[in-house]
C-alpha cells in the first residue's frame, strides 16, 4: 500500500465514510481506485501535496533490472533503500497507462492483492505513482521460476529437473495452488487467468499465485466491500447470437500468441480458459470456471502439454468451447515418441488421431488412471459436471498420494485390498514374508507328515508282509511233518503186511 499520510484520519477524505485501518491517502477503498483511475484531476486541493508524497516514496527505490515483462507492465527489481530490501515492482507500460480499462485493471490487480493474504498468494507492499504520474506497486520477488519453466525442461527430459521434480512433487506444487485459489474463492474473487505461467515456484519450496489482473469479484460482502469494477470491454454472447465471440474470423486475431493473455471480447489464456469462457460468457462465470483452468494445469503437469491444441486460435477457441479434450490415460506412454519430438511433429489432421508420449516424469511413464479421471471432471464441459468446489479437487489429489481412491473411480473389494497394500507397503511385505514362511512351514509338515504316514503305511504292509511269510514258513513246517508222518506209517504199514521179511537177529542177552 501506499504511505499512510494521515494516521489520525477517522474518515474518508473524500466521501466521509471510515476508512479501513492503516488506509493510504486516509481514502476509502472505493474512493482510492478512482483516484487510482483519475489520476487526482478532481482533487486539484490535494493532488498536488499527494503527487510530491508520491514521488517521494517513488524515489525511496533503486530500480536494478527488468524481472518480466507481460502485455500490460513490466516486473522491475527494485531495492527498498528505506527498509534495505529487494521488493518487485510492477509498472504499467506507457503505452497501457493511456487506457482507462488497463489503469482500472491494474488499480483492480493491486486491490485484489491487499484483500488476499495467503501463503501461496504474492503479498503486495505498497501502491503508489512514480514522478510521471505512473502507477505502480510493490510486492514481494520470488526468487525461482515459473511452474512452466519446470514443465519444458522436463518436456527435453533434463536429468536434473527429472531427480528434483517428480510427479509427486508436481501434485504437491498444484495443491498448494489449490489451497490459495480455495481462499480465493472464499473471498468472493476468482483468479480467470490460472495457467502454469502464473505459478511462480520458489528456490525453497514457495510457490505463489501470480497475475491478478483479470480477477473477478463475484461475490461481495459487507466486510469487504466491492469496488465498482466492471469487466469493460468484454462481450455478453445472446441467446440468439453465434456461438463463437466476434473477431474469431479476423486475420490479426488469429495471430496472437495462444500462451498469452487475451484482453478484449474473450478474456484469459485460450488454451486454459473454461468453455464458458471462450464464448465470452462473463455474467456466467464462477468460481467453476478457475476449476476448470486448474484442471488445465493438472492436465499439463500429468501430459507436459495444454489440454487443448489446435493450428490456429480460432481452432483453439472452438476446440475449448466444446471441449475436445483428450484424456490424460490416452497418451499411452511408448519408447518411440518423447514428448519433446512430439512437441516438435506437427498436429496430427485429424481429431481422432491420438499422438502417443512417452512422460518420463510419470510411474513407468504412464498417466495414472486415477489422475487422469479427476482431470476430466475439472474439465468437464459443463460447470454443473466439474468439481464443485476446490477443496474437492484438492481432496482427491491428496487421497491419490496417500494411497487411497478418489471420488472418480469404481474401485471393489479387491481394489481396495490393493490400494491398502500400496499404503502399507511395509507391513504388506512383512505379512507377504510371513504368509510365505509360514505356507511353507505348513506345506514341510504336511510333507513330512505324508512321508511319515507312507513309511508307517511301508512298515505296515512289511509286517503284515513278514508275518504272513512267518505263517507260511510254520505251515511248510507242519506240512513237512505231517508229510514226514505219513511217510513213516507207511512204512510201518509196509512192514507188517509182509510176514516175510527178515527180521533183525536177536541179540543174547
Amino acid at each position: 500500500m501506499m504511505a499512510n499520510v494521515s494516521a489520525h484520519t477517522t474518515t474518508c477524505r473524500s466521501c466521509g465514510t471510515a476508512p479501513a485501518p492503516g488506509s493510504p491517502l486516509g481514502l476509502c477503498p472505493l474512493c482510492l481506485t478512482a483516484r487510482m483511475l483519475d489520476g487526482g484531476e478532481d482533487e486539484p486541493e490535494i493532488a498536488a501535496p499527494e503527487a510530491a508524497a508520491e514521488a517521494a516514496w517513488f524515489a525511496k527505490y533503486d530500480l536494478t533490472g527488468e524481472v518480466a515483462r507481460g502485455g500490460m507492465g513490466s516486473i522491475l527489481r527494485a531495492r527498498d533503500r528505506k527498509l534495505g530490501r529487494t521488493v518487485a515492482m510492477k509498472m504499467m507500460r506507457l503505452e497501457a497507462a493511456a487506457s482507462a480499462e488497463a489503469r482500472q485493471r491494474f488499480a483492480r490487480e493491486a486491490l485484489v492483492l491487499a484483500r488476499l493474504e495467503h501463503p501461496n498468494i504474492v503479498p503486495i507492499h505498497e501502491m503508489g505513482r512514480d514522478a510521471d504520474g505512473h502507477p505502480f506497486y510493490t510486492m514481494k520477488l520470488v526468487e525461482g521460476e515459473t511452474l512452466q519453466a519446470v514443465l519444458n525442461r522436463l518436456v527435453e527430459a533434463d536429468p536434473t529437473t527429472l531427480r528434483e521434480y517428480t510427479l509427486d512433487r508436481l501434485l504437491a506444487i498444484f495443491r498448494k495452488v489449490c489451497d490459495g485459489i480455495a481462499f480465493t474463492h472464499d473471498r468472493g474473487i476468482i483468479h480467470r487467468d490460472l495457467k502454469p505461467d502464473n505459478v511462480m515456484v520458489g528456490r525453497f519450496g514457495e510457490v505463489l499465485i501470480m497475475d491478478w489482473g483479470l480477477a473477478k469479484f463475484v461475490e461481495p460482502s459487507v466486510a469487504s466491500p466491492q469496488p465498482p469494477l466492471t469487466d469493460a470491454g468484454t462481450q455478453i454472447i445472446r441467446k440468439d447470437a453465434p456461438r463463437h465471440p466476434r473477431g474469431w474470423s479476423d486475420p490479426e486475431f488469429r495471430m496472437v500468441n495462444a500462451d498469452v493473455t487475451l484482453d478484449g471480447e474473450v478474456m484469459g489464456t485460450p488454451r486454459y480458459m473454461s468453455p464458458e469462457q471462450a464464448r465470452g460468457l462473463v455474467d456466467r462465470l464462477d468460481h467453476r470456471s478457475d476449476i476448470f483452468c486448474l484442471g488445465a494445469i493438472l492436465y499439463s503437469i500429468l501430459t507436459l502439454r495444454p489440454p487443448v491444441e489446435g493450428k490456429d486460435l480460432e481452432e483453439i477457441l472452438l476446440n475449448v468451447a466444446k471441449a475436445n479434450i483428450t484424456p490424460p490415460v490416452a497418451l499411452t506412454a511408448t519408447r518411440s515418441t518423447s514428448v519433446r519430438d512430439a512437441a516438435r511433429a506437427p498436429e496430427p489432421s485429424s481429431p481422432r488421431i491420438v499422438r502417443v508420449l512417452r512422460l518420463p516424469h510419470c510411474p513407468n511413464g504412464r498417466v495414472p488412471a486415477a489422475l487422469s479421471a479427476v482431470a476430466m471432471r475439472a474439465l468437464a464441459r459443463k460447470p454443473e459436471e466439474r468439481y464443485q468446489s476446490v477443496a474437492a479437487l484438492a481432496a482427491d489429489i491428496e487421497a491419490h498420494q496417500g494411497g487411497f481412491a478418489t471420488s472418480v473411480e469404481q474401485v471393489g473389494a479387491l481394489g481396495q485390498l490393493w490400494l491398502w497394500m500400496k499404503r502399507h507397503k511395509t507391513l504388506s511385505l512383512s505379512s507377504a514374508v510371513i504368509f510365505v514362511l509360514s505356507v511353507g512351514f505348513v506345506i514341510k509338515v504336511m510333507a513330512s507328515e505324508r512321508k511319515a504316514t507312507h513309511n508307517a503305511e511301508l512298515a505296515s504292509q512289511n509286517a503284515r508282509e513278514a508275518r504272513l511269510e512267518a505263517s507260511n514258513a510254520r505251515k511248510a513246517e507242519l506240512a513237512a511233518r505231517r508229510e514226514q508222518e505219513e511217510t513213516r506209517r507207511a512204512l510201518a504199514k509196509s512192514r507188517i503186511g509182509h510176514p516175510t521179511a527178515p527180521r533183525s537177529e536177536a541179540h543174547p542177552t
